[in-house]
């Protein structure tokens, strides 16, 4: 699979790249890349892959934060996972939502906030890179906390074929009444089911 970069905003990808040694025999490839969002501002990420990827996987993992946790993830557990699931031959994007992270922008009132109204379209920009510039069909969106927020409200609210599944872990951690998810779990298969038709 042709994963080289085209297009007008190609220099927007790749700062540095580093290959990982996972044992004596496995590596990964991980590269810090910047994707253009609104406003001329950047997101930033590391794009985790295997140097031999599996052909039929034309899948990428996205990650978007924890909390407020830089897009490492608690306790390096977006690393390790990014990792685990390139020596599984799967690609992934740990990302830092705006203002969170390496991506922060705006005023200093504006960072650190888990549940940014950006979220959704952080998620959209991240997707369209990675299918439009890096070859990938489809993607899944995974996230823990606050990141299973942002998950959830991707795979509901982005209408496009390409996110194939989101992955949402301990999404009802914080309790805030104006948090979709704070709402039991059976409303939500309901209103799914009703606004899918």
């Amino acid at each position: 699979m042709d994963r080289s970069r085209s297009g007008p905003d190609a220099c927007s990808f790749a700062k540095r790249s580093s290959t990982v040694k996972l044992s004596e025999n496995e590596t990964v490839s991980e590269t810090f890349a910047t994707i253009p969002s609104e406003n001329g501002t950047q997101l930033m990420g590391v794009l985790c892959e295997s140097e031999d990827l599996r052909a039929d996987m034309r899948t990428a993992v996205i990650l978007p934060n924890s909390g407020s946790v830089h897009h490492v993830g608690p306790n390096r557990l977006h690393v390790e996972l990014a990792r685990e699931l390139a020596r599984s031959g799967i690609a992934s994007f740990r990302f830092d939502l705006r203002n969170l992270g390496d991506s922060r922008i705006g005023q200093s009132r504006d960072e650190n906030q888990p549940y940014p109204a950006t979220a959704t379209a952080d998620v959209r920009f991240v997707l369209e890179w990675l299918c439009k510039e890096r070859g990938f069909e489809s993607c899944i969106v995974t996230g823990l906390c606050s990141g299973a927020h942002t998950a959830y409200h991707a795979g509901f609210e982005i209408e496009d074929s390409r996110i194939s599944a989101i992955v949402s872990i301990n999404p009802l951690t914080f309790r805030r009444t104006w948090h979709v998810l704070d709402t039991p779990a059976v409303m939500h298969a309901a209103s799914y089911l009703w606004a899918s038709g």
